[in-house]
């Protein structure tokens, strides 16, 4: 990914490994967080990046990302939760 313009969504699956090298902007998910970050910095409105909540800390707080905390997102982090995922489905598809 070099460039988010030729994307409609970005799903972002956020655990703590990810968020981990997205904070400190190592390898790959290093990269790929500078691309999202001027996105997200640079239009606060979009919903074009959608964070995908799959792990919660041990106080049952969402671990994504610094960039992404303010980010409207899906949590899919417990059993399969039919709400949320209809909820990415209609988001996904409104374009």
């Amino acid at each position: 990914m070099e460039s988010l313009n030729d994307y409609d969504k970005v799903l972002v699956m956020c655990d703590s490994s990810y968020t981990k090298k997205a904070n400190t902007r190592v390898g790959g998910v290093g990269t790929e967080s500078e691309i999202i970050i001027t996105n997200v910095y640079g239009q606060p409105l979009q919903n074009k990046i959608i964070p995908i909540i799959i792990e919660k800390d041990k106080c049952n707080i969402p671990v994504v990302p610094t960039y992404l905390k303010s980010k409207y997102g899906v949590d899919l982090s417990d059993s399969f939760n039919e709400y949320e995922f209809n909820k990415l489905l209609k988001d996904i598809l409104e374009n």
